[in-house]
């Protein structure tokens, strides 16, 4: 567990470095070269690969890619919808940000089952559905869902796109309804987040929708479940 834990603060640490440096105006190369150049790092070499395929004109998601031991799919994802969007800074702020977020809760609860399955290798395989799942996991899931969907929404990415990232943060079964969902939207549906979410979640779309403040509607989603779940942890660590 304890190299596990090292490998997350190591991955959080090059990815805030790497946003600090793009909004610097430092390019994508002369970036990973720096990250690069940090010794004793297990993502010393990797950098060093991803630098030169970036070098060969790969884009930098296609070129994580290739490590998924220390890249998680989640991360690919999103770096690929910063590179579209042209966000690629705040991306991987955000991505910092919500990697701080979910470790923090994570050692706060003792429980990094859901977290691995999120944001560390592939060897920790998705669940299958969330009903059997303690009221924590799904809680901290719904945070995680809702906050990537509302930042990218209101970072300017395509509904779509934006539907395909935040899906990844769902298990199997809640991952194929909201891409069937994304499918009715595609042909002109309207959004709902279906049964997996209760009826204070769908009128907070509803009311987004109507309004056109879906992405607002959706960070208040994700602070309310922050809410939630730091009370119900506390409420634990009162009881032990």
């Amino acid at each position: 567990m304890k190299a596990q834990e090292e490998l997350t603060l190591e991955l959080i640490y090059i990815i805030r470095i790497f946003a600090m440096l793009i909004n610097a105006g430092i390019n994508i190369r002369k970036s990973l070269a720096i990250i690069a150049d940090k010794p004793q790092s297990p993502y010393t070499d990797a950098m060093k690969s991803i630098s030169e395929k970036v070098d060969s004109n790969q884009t930098l998601s296609t070129a994580m890619q290739a490590h998924p031991d220390l890249f998680p799919p989640v991360l690919v994802i999103m770096v690929r919808a910063g590179e579209v969007g042209g966000l690629l800074d705040e991306t991987m702020r955000y991505v910092a940000d919500l990697l701080e977020e979910g470790w923090k809760f994570a050692q706060l609860s003792g429980s990094h089952e859901h977290f691995n399955s999120l944001f560390m290798h592939r060897q920790h395989e998705k669940p299958e559905t969330w009903d059997a799942m303690p009221e924590e996991q799904r809680l901290f899931l719904s945070m995680m869902f809702f906050r990537s969907f509302g930042w990218l929404l209101s970072s300017g990415v395509p509904i779509l796109q934006a539907m395909e990232v935040s899906g990844e943060m769902l298990p199997r079964a809640q991952q194929a309804a909201w891409m069937e969902m994304r499918e009715g939207i595609r042909e002109g549906g309207r959004l709902s987040l279906v049964a997996f979410q209760p009826a204070f979640a769908q009128t907070m779309a509803a009311i987004g929708e109507e309004t056109g403040s879906l992405d607002r509607m959706m960070l208040m989603l994700a602070d309310t479940y922050h809410h939630l779940l730091e009370v119900l942890l506390w409420k634990g660590l009162r009881r032990s």
